[in-house]
């Protein structure tokens, strides 16, 4: 009976370690640090990270980075667009990467949102996939920033955000761009 648990045991513990790992695509075809990745299409977005370890938490001085992996079924998975987004520093971290029709329903798009420090707060980028490029169509600056399709919600403790007021606003897109609509 022992004997059942342990395997049991270790067939669910390795179920566990197997469910995080990076996929065969975009570790073959990425060469930096993979933090993120999404379905796209036959293959993946990933956000990672370029440069030499420096620094206690090995994050300074090099740069995130968003690449779009095609994994083909006649040769190696390779990187077809690859977009150098800022550099990286101690206390970055990937708060999301979301893949899909985010803003008219009608295009492909790309976006994350990195956290700089919690003091400084978050950078989101939208981009949409246009032949061999990635087209920025907004970035975003907030304490806290989400989005689901065609919206952006940005917050911010008091006193953080541009104007030292303002906790609230929300983004919506139409016509080609995003307009603000609230504002608190």
């Amino acid at each position: 009976m022992r004997l059942v648990l342990a395997f049991g045991l270790a067939a669910a513990l390795a179920g566990v370690a197997f469910a995080g790992s990076v996929p065969y695509p975009v570790y073959n075809a990425v060469h930096g640090r993979v933090v993120g990745w999404q379905p796209l299409g036959r293959g993946f977005a990933v956000a990672y990270l370029t440069g030499r370890p420096a620094g206690w938490c090995g994050l300074d001085g090099g740069s995130w980075r968003l690449a779009l992996v095609e994994n083909t079924t006649t040769g190696p998975p390779r990187i077809t667009i690859d977009r150098r987004l800022e550099g990286s520093m101690c206390g970055n971290e990937l708060v999301w990467l979301r893949t899909g029709r985010l803003t008219d329903g009608r295009h492909r798009e790309v976006a994350l949102s990195i956290l700089t420090t919690p003091s400084i707060g978050a950078t989101a980028w939208v981009f949409r996939i246009h032949r061999a490029r990635l087209a920025l169509v907004r970035r975003f600056f907030a304490d806290r920033i989400a989005i689901k399709p065609a919206v952006v919600t940005l917050t911010w403790l008091p006193g953080h955000s541009p104007d030292g007021r303002t906790t609230r606003e929300v983004w919506r897109f139409g016509r080609g761009v995003y307009r603000l609509v609230v504002k608190r």
